[in-house]
Parts: structure tokens; sequence; C-alpha cells
């Protein structure tokens, strides 16, 4: 039997019985997996307690709403990444489950004992099948650093991960499996991101909201309709991702535009 690999896995949770099992059973060769759990009141956290290698870790309340919910993503995982026994962390989400290949890339990765960050490629799959084709590829993502590179997480909602000056970004060869639930379910996720940055943006000087909202969402959703069309016109062999998840995108960017309109947001800032 090989040793586990002395890498810290960081899992966010909250009511998460449906899928935790199923996640934490791809990770049993890590020899350390910190759930950071969000008040659940199903058996997530029963369900956790089962696997050796599960230290739970209670998300700090001064990060949470009344609901339980989190404000600031960044300094939640900040907190696991600085009690996380081992230097290597890889990121995980309780939906998601890592493949035997991807799990010995990164065994791999460690063993070699030079420090560093690597992204990973996010496959999306719906209704069982891997997305081929998608407006939003190529997703890749940080999931994998050494924590002396970096500097931590950023921004309360939709957060990243600063590198230290000069730290270079390296790609896992492996895919790593995203599922996605049905379009619709995502749709109230997004609208909490969306009203969680329009109140951390508050009311915003004319110039800046050109520059910085319309401007860039406004390129974000000429480039999402370029690529969606693409996407269709041009033949492919595998599954296309549907127009319901494409329209995802570009709903995000428009409704941002609209709601940080400086004089809609001078009245939700009024009207409290």
């Amino acid at each position: 039997m090989e040793p586990l690999i002395p890498c810290t896995v960081q899992l966010l949770t909250k009511n998460s019985e449906k899928t935790i099992g199923q996640c934490l059973d791809t990770l049993t060769s890590f020899a350390e997996v910190i759930v950071q759990d969000g008040q659940s009141t199903d058996r997530t956290r029963e369900i956790a307690k089962r696997y050796p290698n599960v230290t739970i870790m209670d998300q700090n309340p001064a990060y949470l709403d009344s609901d339980g919910r989190i404000t600031d993503f960044s300094a939640i995982r900040n907190e696991s990444i600085k009690a996380a026994r081992y230097d290597w962390v890889i990121v995980v989400d309780a939906d998601e489950g890592m493949k035997p290949d991807l799990a010995e890339e990164v065994r791999g990765v460690v063993a070699k004992n030079e420090p560093g960050v690597y992204q990973a490629f996010r496959r999306f799959i719906i209704d069982n099948e891997p997305v081929m084709y998608c407006a939003g590829y190529p997703a890749y993502q940080i999931r994998l650093f050494h924590r002396t590179l970096i500097e931590g997480y950023r921004k309360p909602i939709h957060e990243r991960i600063a590198l230290k000056s000069g730290v270079e970004k390296h790609i896992l060869k492996t895919e790593l499996s995203v599922p996605l639930p049905p379009a619709k379910m995502l749709n109230a996720k997004y609208e909490r991101y969306l009203m969680m940055e329009v109140k951390r943006l508050g009311v915003m000087p004319w110039g800046q909201w050109f520059r910085w909202i319309l401007f860039r969402n406004l390129r974000s959703v000429a480039g999402l309709t370029f690529l969606t069309i693409k996407v269709r016109l041009i033949p492919h062999s595998g599954k296309r991702a549907p127009l319901a998840y494409e329209w995802q995108g570009m709903r995000q960017s428009l409704r941002t535009i609209a709601l940080t309109f400086p004089p809609t947001a001078r009245r939700r800032l009024k009207n409290g």
C-alpha cells in the first residue's frame, strides 16, 4: 500500500450530504482533508467523520451571514490554508471528485519537493457527460499550490489566489471533472454572488463605472456571444454546453451593468 500523499485538501461544505461521501471516497490517498463546514444541518458532518484523514473545521462565524452563508470566501479559505499540516494544498469542491490519475499526478508533483503553483483544466460534466465544447473554455483555475509561494486569497467573492512576485504557474496534465447541476439551480447561486458584489461596490463614480463595469462587461458579453455562436456553427463530435448554461455568463454581465448603474445603486442604498 502506497503512503498517503503529504498534501492537504481544502474542502468547503454546507449541507453537502448528497455529494460529500462520493467526494471524500476519491480523497482517501491524501494525508489530510480539511472539511470547512458552514453550520450544516443535514448529515454532512456525520458522513465526513467516517474518514480517518478528515479534520472538520468550523467556518468562522465572522465571515458568515445570519443564514450561515459565506460572506468572505477568501477569509474562510485563508484560515484553512494557515491551519493545514502540509505546505502543499489542493482545493476540491464538495460536488467534485478526484480521479485516480489526477491524484497520482499530484503525488508525483509533491514527491519532487519543488514548490510550485499549478492550474487545472476544469472539464464540465452535464447529465453525466463531459462537455467538450463551451464558450467558457479554456476554464483553468489554480487548484494545487505550495503555500510558501502565495500571499493568500483575495476578494470576498470570486476569490483569487495572489502569488508572490516572480512565481510562475504550471498546468496539471490531468483534467478536473466538475459536475454541474441543472442550469436553473445555478441561477440562485449566481444571483447571490452578484448581490454580494453589488453591495460591496456600492455607488461607483461614473468614470469608474464606465471603465470597470460597463466596458468590461460589454466586452465579456460580446466575447461569449461570439464564442457561443462559433461553438454551434463549427461541426463537433463531442457534447456542446447547452445554451441555458452559456446564457448564464452573459446574463451575469448584463445584470452587473444594470444593478451597479450609479442612479440604481444610489436608490438601492437610499431604500436600504
